[in-house]
């Protein structure tokens, strides 16, 4: 009972329930206002308390309440408002697997800056979901093979053009570049691209990730389809040779995305990154890296090999952001040299453990290139999928189309100061309880409601309630909601799954997400669209209609049998 005396000592949230009782693994609550938010939090006992995670925030629809947490705890009905930390490491509460390298070697181990291939995206964003699931339990052990993800089997699975999907073979290209940037002694050289010798993969995010779960390719872990270093280091010719090891039951419960122009301050931005790794773990954005930044390279670099730091103070190179690097934690005060200020954050490499750090490096908050401009970063919410048929139904095969955020556009009411409505029909082959909506949301600070239904009239309205649900979605991105309780369906039915955006002058891009993709569609989607201003009776249109080939993004997830 000593944890639990603990944690009553540190619960200081406003209009804070009252714990019930302390089980083992279980708390139970009361005295919850029904309708509203409540957050709990769990910390590492290590932290004596001193800082508290979000677990999940849930919409209460009950006074009691009961759900299985790790470690201790506390329940607040409001968010709570703790000061950011001075500093903070994921390493030190176990939430950080080991490095990944996406590089071949030199003979003497140094990592080989011209035998890379381009999959330092896919390795952040395998991290970063990594270490979602050693945060919130669903993994125990850095170290166990549950724990990797292989990056290697998702730059395979999630080609780009002109690459096709499911079809790589990537070749060793030994011609120097001669880049200004990138002229090194010794000459830096291509490294591998794809047999046209105009890809290397690169260019990739966390929605590639999601992209990659949403097809049901993966995850696969690291040991059935690990990274082929040796293969690289010898130059050879690479090949998926493993395209089909047993799927992981791992899923995606959101995936989101922050940028600079989102925030008031460059200040903001940052602090919202630091609150992202509090409340997610590891996070994924970009950087520029130099060949030169490697050992045993001598040309144009900014990092100091003395302080394991980079300090870049040229504005102009800001557009030159190619590497994507995790950033697991920062320090306030880390000493910066030649910096006007101290700071920095504490970024995880994709080059192996024989660079800078053990694979790991400060990048100085007074950096001119880094987390500034277009410098967006990425957090995910991993999840266990015992209990869900993922990834169900679909209104799209994936999440972007061949992968590319640029392609998503928006589409709704908003530009009449109207709710955004749209809905999918799908059939129910087998039929079952329905658990989960998955859907995305292009602005942040949403709030959805989610309509269940079971026919729609003449005029194309869903009707026959089955079950809504309403949220508010705070961060731009990908989300699976489960719904308050479960919706039998039956085999071989129709049903209709909507969503309505509430209107809202914050909004910049109209929310319903638009997938245009010349695969076939697994349903027919609609939105309400208004002709005008003063219009009385908008209509229901059909997305092809509006975009041939396109789709509002929706995925309909039922109970496994």
């Amino acid at each position: 009972m000593a944890v639990l005396g603990f944690v009553l000592g540190l619960s200081v949230c406003l209009a804070e329930p009252v714990i019930e009782s302390f089980q083992p693994g279980r708390l139970t609550w009361s005295g919850a206002t029904p309708g509203t938010t409540n957050w709990v939090e769990w910390a590492a006992g290590v932290t004596n308390g001193s800082l508290w995670c979000l677990l999940t925030n849930v919409l209460v629809d009950s006074t009691v309440m009961s759900i299985d947490v790790p470690f201790a705890y506390r329940v607040c009905e409001t968010q709570p408002t703790n000061p950011l930390p001075g500093s903070y490491d994921l390493r030190d509460y176990g939430w950080d697997t080991p490095v990944k390298s996406q590089a071949g070697n030199r003979p003497d181990g140094v990592p080989d800056s011209g035998a890379t291939i381009g999959i330092c995206w896919g390795v952040s964003a395998t991290y970063v979901f990594e270490s979602s699931l050693l945060k919130q339990g669903i993994t125990m052990a850095p170290n166990a093979p549950e724990s990797s993800i292989s990056c290697w089997h998702l730059g395979n699975a999630v080609g780009t053009p002109p690459m096709e999907y499911n079809m790589p073979c990537y070749q060793y290209y030994g011609d120097p570049l001669e880049i200004p940037i990138f002229v090194t002694e010794p000459r830096t050289t291509f490294g591998y691209l794809s047999p046209d010798g105009t890809n290397g993969w690169g260019g990739g995010q966390v929605f590639w990730l999601l992209d990659y779960l949403l097809t049901w390719t993966g995850p696969v872990y690291e040991v059935a389809a690990p990274v082929p270093v040796a293969m690289m280091t010898a130059h050879q010719t690479l090949q998926w040779t493993n395209q089909h090891p047993p799927t992981a039951n791992l899923i995606m419960r959101g995936a989101y995305m922050f940028e600079p122009d989102d925030y008031a301050s460059i200040a903001e931005y940052w602090n919202a990154a630091k609150q992202a790794i509090l409340d997610y773990g590891a996070i994924q954005t970009y950087m520029l890296v130099l060949p030169a930044d490697l050992p045993g390279v001598k040309g144009l670099t900014f990092y100091d090999s003395n302080s394991v730091c980079y300090y870049c103070p040229r504005q102009n190179l800001q557009a030159q952001l190619n590497h994507a690097v995790t950033i697991i934690g920062w320090d306030d005060a880390y000493p910066v040299t030649n910096a006007p200020a101290d700071g920095a954050w504490l970024t995880k490499e994709s080059l192996g453990t024989n660079c800078f750090d053990g694979g790991y490096a400060w990048m100085a908050y007074a950096d001119q290139t880094f987390m500034r401009g277009a410098g967006a970063f990425y957090a995910v919410v991993a999840g266990d999928g015992a209990g869900y048929e993922w990834p169900g139904l679909m209104t799209h095969a994936g999440t972007m189309p061949a992968g590319h955020i640029e392609d998503i556009t928006g589409i709704g009411s908003i530009m009449w100061g109207e709710d955004s409505w749209g809905y999918a029909r799908f059939n129910a082959t087998d039929g079952g309880p329905l658990k989960a909506i998955g859907l995305f949301t292009l602005n942040r600070n949403e709030t959805v409601t989610i309509g269940v239904y079971d026919s729609v009239d003449s005029q194309r309205y869903p009707g026959d309630l089955l079950g809504r649900k309403q949220v508010t979605l705070d961060e731009w991105g990908y989300h699976l909601v489960d719904l308050d309780s479960v919706i039998s369906i039956t085999g071989g039915d129709d049903f209709y799954v909507s969503l309505e955006f509430e209107y809202s002058d914050r909004q910049t891009t109209d929310p319903l997400m638009l997938c245009p993709d010349a695969g076939a569609l697994s349903a027919e989607t609609y939105v309400l669209q208004y002709s005008n201003a003063t219009n009385d009776t908008p209509e229901w249109v059909a997305v092809t209609n509006i975009v041939e080939q396109g789709a509002i993004f929706l995925q309909a997830l039922f109970a496994s049998p």
